[in-house]
């Protein structure tokens, strides 16, 4: 499992996100269901975490 932080646009794969989860790179809430790119974080202490972020251009969000 790569556990690098994700680059914008970029992540293990394509996915869609059950409701709660927020955007790192745009701090936004993400919608039931909405496509996502699923990611890995490092973290300093502990296992990296899963995070998800927009498919599309968080700027257009």
């Amino acid at each position: 499992m790569d556990t690098q932080p994700c680059q914008t646009r970029r992540g293990e794969y394509v996915t869609y996100c059950a409701s709660g989860e927020t955007c790192p790179d745009c701090n936004k809430p993400i919608k039931t269901l909405e496509r996502v790119w699923r990611c890995t974080q490092q973290r300093p202490t502990g296992p990296a975490r899963v995070v998800y972020r927009h498919y599309d251009d968080c700027r257009t969000i």
